[in-house]
């Protein structure tokens, strides 16, 4: 699932889902938008798209801010209107969950940014001039086979993106946590000369002492 960015969580209803919450058609609905539209002098252009419908056949469809949603159900009856306003502020407390939750995951993606660094650090102290780029690779993709069973470049290919940054974006800020305690340890282990295979060992010990069960709790709860 892509990142949704804070800017864009805006409560909206579609007329699609306006018309199936009031048991109108979508055609009147449309035509009620229009007629909003034109007293509003808004330009219905900047809230529609044509989608194709189940029958095959492309559908102007609109949405609408809540504004101009609580506008069009202004004159609908009260239960209707009781309709829309209760779904608009069950997406509003949804939207404020999600706030808070993409928050505490950029949070975690930034401090794991951080920890990174240290990691990076204690590669090139450790091999001095003989560090190659792939001995950082080697250490990221430890933590990614710890954490999350594969490397970086299979779990890439997988969610189709380009960045390690942008991979942190597709994990939960449980994950990211997880990432960021293994870059730790892993980095002080790399700091007292533990070899690759020893880290390798001690890392997953640790990951299933301390990350295992919860990640899976956290899976369980996001596939109910």
């Amino acid at each position: 699932m892509k990142q949704k960015q804070l800017t864009n969580l805006i409560v909206s209803m579609t007329s699609l889902e306006i018309a199936e919450m009031t048991g109108k058609r979508h055609t009147d609905v449309v035509y009620d938008i229009n007629l909003m539209f034109t007293v509003l002098n808004l330009q219905g252009a900047d809230f529609s798209a044509s989608i194709k419908m189940q029958s095959g056949q492309k559908s102007t469809v609109y949405t609408l801010p809540k504004r101009e949603t609580l506008i069009l159900v202004s004159g609908y009856s009260i239960d209707l209107r009781t309709r829309i306003i209760d779904r608009l502020d069950y997406l509003e407390k949804e939207n404020l969950n999600l706030r808070s939750e993409l928050l505490i995951k950029e949070k975690a993606r930034d401090d794991a940014r951080l920890e990174y660094r240290p990691m990076t650090d204690a590669v090139k102290a450790i091999r001095g001039d003989s560090v190659k780029a792939y001995h950082y690779s080697n250490e990221a993709n430890l933590v990614y086979l710890v954490v999350m069973g594969a490397t970086c470049k299979k779990i890439k290919e997988h969610l189709e993106i380009d960045s390690l940054d942008n991979l942190r974006d597709e994990l939960t800020p449980l994950q990211i946590q997880a990432v960021q305690d293994i870059q730790k340890h892993n980095t002080t282990l790399i700091e007292i000369g533990m070899s690759y295979d020893e880290r390798k060992d001690k890392l997953n010990v640790l990951f299933n002492r301390k990350w295992a069960d919860k990640l899976l709790e956290e899976h369980i709860k996001l596939e109910a």
